[in-house]
C-alpha cells in the first residue's frame, strides 16, 4: 500500500463515519496507516479510529497546552488509581513509593508520547506503560530485599479502568466541541444556557432568573442552541451516544 492508497482509506473511512479531519491531520493520519500497513501488524481502519478519537488529546498533551490540563489531571487521577491497586502490604511503610511511581509512570508516559502510534486507544497504551513500571518497581524491590508482598494488576483491569477514563475524556472534549460551537454563533448566552440547562440540569426559571430574561426568552435560546448542534452530524451522534439530547421534540417549555 503506497501514500496515495492510504490517504484514500484515510478519506473514504472517515467519510463513511461521519468524520472530519483539517488537512493536517488527513496527511498526519495517512503517514500512520502507511507506516503500520509496511508491517502488516495491525488493522488500519482501527489506527484511523483511534487517531479521530485521541490524536486531538495527544497533540495537547505533548504540547503542554493549558487546555490540557484537565486531561492530565484525569489522567494523574487514573495512574494514582492503578498504583494504589498494587496493594502493598505495608503501604504506610511504603507511602514514598507510591508517590514516586505515579511520578515515574506519568514521566514515561510523557516520554513516549511523540512515539505513540495509535494501535491502541491512548488509555490503554498507558495502562501498559503504567504497569511496566510498577512491575519494574516490583522487580528492584525484590533485589533489593526489600519486604512486602506486591502484587501486580492486571492489564485486563487496568484496561477496563482505562475504557471509563476515555468515556470520562471524550465527554469533556465533547462538552468543550459543543462550547466552541455555540460560542462561534456569537451569542455567548447560547453557551450559558446550553450548559445550565442540558449539562448541569437547572430549570429554565431560574436560569431566567440568572440572566434576566424571561422564562421564553430562554427556552427560545435553548432551542436555536440545539438547532445549530444538530446541524453536524458527527456531533449529533456523540452527543447522542453521551446521553447530550439535541433532539428539538425535547425542547422545554417556559415553565419548565
Amino acid at each position: 500500500m503506497n501514500l496515495h492508497e492510504c490517504q484514500v482509506l484515510v478519506t473514504d473511512y472517515c467519510r463513511a463515519q461521519g468524520w472530519q479531519l483539517d488537512p493536517a491531520e488527513y496527511a498526519a493520519c495517512s503517514q500512520l496507516v502507511l507506516h503500520i500497513a509496511q508491517d502488516g501488524a495491525a488493522n488500519p481502519h482501527k489506527i484511523i479510529e483511534n487517531y479521530y478519537l485521541d490524536h486531538r488529546l495527544v497533540a495537547a498533551l505533548q504540547r503542554g497546552e493549558s487546555a490540557a490540563d484537565g486531561a492530565w489531571e484525569t489522567l494523574v487521577q487514573y495512574v494514582a488509581k492503578i498504583v494504589h491497586k498494587q496493594q502493598y502490604s505495608s503501604l504506610a511503610a511504603f507511602a514514598q513509593d507510591h508517590d514516586d511511581l505515579v511520578q515515574t509512570a506519568l514521566l514515561e508516559i510523557a516520554r513516549g508520547l511523540p512515539s505513540f502510534a495509535y494501535r491502541s486507544r491512548f488509555t490503554t497504551w498507558a495502562a501498559q506503560v503504567v504497569i511496566n513500571v510498577i512491575r519494574r518497581n516490583h522487580r528492584d524491590n525484590t533485589t533489593q530485599g526489600r519486604s512486602g508482598a506486591q502484587h501486580s494488576v492486571p492489564l485486563d483491569e487496568a484496561v477496563k479502568d482505562a475504557i471509563c477514563l476515555d468515556a470520562q475524556v471524550a465527554l469533556n472534549q465533547l462538552k468543550d466541541e459543543i462550547k466552541q460551537r455555540l460560542a462561534a454563533a456569537g451569542d455567548q448566552r447560547l453557551v450559558i444556557v446550553f450548559n445550565a440547562y442540558v449539562l448541569e440540569e437547572q430549570r429554565i426559571v431560574d436560569i431566567a432568573a440568572l440572566l434576566n430574561l424571561s422564562p421564553g426568552r430562554v427556552s427560545g435560546l435553548l432551542k436555536t442552541a440545539r438547532a445549530l448542534l444538530r446541524r453536524d452530524a458527527s456531533l449529533r451522534e456523540q452527543a447522542r451516544a453521551a446521553g447530550i439530547i439535541l433532539d428539538a421534540a425535547d425542547d422545554p417549555g417556559p415553565d419548565s
